[in-house]
């Protein structure tokens, strides 16, 4: 087919659906828009949108919050001028070279245990402005009745974390320690959100 129909083929995807640029089931982003005034139709406000579309939306919103669980994606408090991604732990990978991002405030929100970082890490790779919340030595310690043993890696350091957050993963790596987003309390996630508001 590459010699029939040339005109028509993508020479740089080895996927045959993309390589001779079929229709194929393409991922899709799941979002959840934090402020009223960005429903679609004025009512809609957890939709999924095919990859192509969602990177020619270019949402008007000031800032993306990206968050791994989908019980904290559900649960994340309104805020204004902004939604939110259900990350899905490394799918985040799906999101990068979307040009829009990189105008926005960007926020990820992960487990503290070495997935979490290096999903940071890789994010951050994709779009150097992202900050992390939820991720830090306060967090850790008000919730030290619920830390876990994490999975291993062999990965000791990561390129793009800042030096709080590199300390931090160290400690988790040599520790298997982990602190899932889901015991983080409701309570404490927003008092975090209203917080960001002073400069967001």
């Amino acid at each position: 087919m590459d010699h029939i129909i040339p005109e028509k083929t993508n020479p740089h995807q080895s996927n045959f659906e993309r390589r001779f640029r079929l229709k194929y089931a393409e991922p899709c982003i799941r979002l959840r828009f934090l402020d009223p005034d960005l429903y679609i139709a004025g009512r809609f406000k957890d939709v999924s949108i095919p990859l192509h579309e969602f990177v020619l939306a270019n949402f008007e919103c000031e800032n993306i919050f990206i968050t791994e669980n989908k019980m904290n994606f559900l649960t994340f408090p309104t805020q204004k001028k902004s939604i939110i991604i259900w990350g899905s732990g490394f799918a985040v990978e799906i999101l990068k070279d979307i040009d829009w991002l990189k105008g926005k405030s960007i926020f990820y929100w992960g487990d503290i245990d070495v997935q979490g970082f290096e999903m940071l890490s890789q994010f951050r790779g994709y779009y150097h402005n992202v900050q992390s919340i939820m991720m830090d030595g306060n967090t850790l310690q008000t919730f030290t009745s619920y830390h876990g043993k994490g999975s291993q890696s062999k990965i000791s350091s990561l390129k793009f974390l800042t030096n709080e957050e590199q300390q931090i993963y160290q400690l988790v790596y040599e520790t298997d320690l982990r602190l899932e987003q889901e015991k983080i309390s409701q309570t404490y996630i927003n008092e975090v959100i209203r917080a960001l508001k002073d400069f967001v």
